[in-house]
């Protein structure tokens, strides 16, 4: 449109090192894709993740949808390999309009993973993703990285792709589809030009 209707979550470059990877194409629809993110029910069912609570949903702004998460995988090799044997992971996932969204993991590391999602028709979309990783110190850079590459990589990401790769989307929502609503709203209430 004519003009942006948002911002973009901001990230402090004083805190955090950005690194751009490289993007990926699914074969699914850029808003399927956002709201994956958004499903707190299926950490617990496909990514096999402990939760401390019902995850918590809330409309941010005019056009944003944010999840707060407090999980830690299951299996108790990945509990050492991430360090939450004895705690969890205190995460969000924060939607910006209908293609971008942001997630953050406060603890036990501290690293941001943003990406927009460009789609190429109807069918393929084409990820960007970039990783802000701690600049405090060299052991929480470690720490962050580590947590990041396990999780998104070796676990969330993997999971999800065959998903995404297999998965059509059907429009409706069940009484507990609470996240999906609200982001459905959002996105119905974006102006089209």
């Amino acid at each position: 449109g004519p003009h942006p209707l948002f911002e973009i979550p901001a990230i402090d470059t004083q805190r955090f090192v950005p690194f751009i990877l490289p993007p990926q194409v699914f074969n699914n629809h850029p808003h399927f894709l956002t709201a994956n993110g958004l499903d707190w029910r299926h950490m617990s069912t496909l990514h096999d993740m402990e939760l401390a609570r019902h995850s918590t949903c809330r409309r941010t702004g005019a056009y944003g949808v944010v999840v707060e998460h407090v999980l830690r995988p299951a299996p108790w090799w990945l509990k050492v390999a991430t360090g939450t044997v004895r705690r969890f992971i205190h995460a969000s996932f924060e939607t910006a309009g209908s293609n971008a969204a942001i997630i953050t993991v406060g603890d036990p590391a501290d690293f941001h993973l943003m990406f927009a999602n460009t789609p190429l028709n109807n069918r393929t979309t084409r990820t960007w993703p970039v990783v802000f990783l701690s600049r405090r110190n060299p052991l929480q850079f470690a720490s962050s990285l580590w947590l990041y590459l396990v999780l998104t990589f070796f676990v969330l990401l993997r999971q999800d792709h065959k998903i995404f790769q297999t998965t059509d989307f059907i429009p409706g929502f069940t009484d507990v589809d609470d996240a999906f609503q609200l982001f459905g709203q959002v996105v119905g209430e974006l102006p089209t030009y």
